[in-house]
């Protein structure tokens, strides 16, 4: 629990706690990866994502951990981007424009620099990113297909900052 103040080391038992589940911590885990896709349920997120090897929610997922780390040149980032970079095209593209502009905490360190966007959408090419004007993605990836949730509207209204 969180406790302003400091908390005696040497007697862990006298730390504040509340009590959990087995099942309340597994679906706190289930509730960010839907979250952070849009998916209201487990069902529909399962049937889309059952199968993949990758999915922009998770990446951004991965760079949220990264941005919670106090120090901002954290190895991770590095693996992150390398690993984007191995994507195939289109989704590659979209992961880095995505995770480029999504809004960050403090200004910390972002994943991309501009010209990494510009580069990414100028490899989308111009039609593809005007078809991002009226919310469709030319993706597998199914959390980067157009959705009406708010989760995704503020994700697609970042992305076409750059048009």
């Amino acid at each position: 629990m969180p406790v302003a103040g400091p908390l005696p080391p040497d007697k862990p038992e006298a730390w504040p706690q509340a009590p959990e589940t087995v099942g309340g911590l597994a679906w706190e885990v289930v509730r960010r990866y839907l979250s952070e896709s849009g998916y209201a349920n487990f069902s529909d997120y399962w049937k889309d994502h059952k199968d993949r090897n990758y999915s922009v929610s998770w990446f951004a997922l991965r760079l949220r951990r990264v941005w919670s780390f106090d120090y901002l040149n954290h190895p991770s980032m590095d693996v992150l981007r390398h690993e984007i970079s191995q994507l195939p095209s289109p989704d590659g593209q979209w992961t880095v424009l995505w995770l480029g502009t999504l809004p960050n905490p403090n200004n910390v360190v972002r994943p991309y620099a501009e010209d990494d966007l510009i580069r990414n959408a100028t490899e989308l090419g111009h039609g593809v990113l005007l078809q991002l004007l009226s919310g469709h993605f030319q993706s597998t990836d199914p959390d980067l297909r157009a959705r009406q949730d708010p989760t995704y509207t503020e994700s697609q209204q970042a992305c076409r900052l750059l048009l």
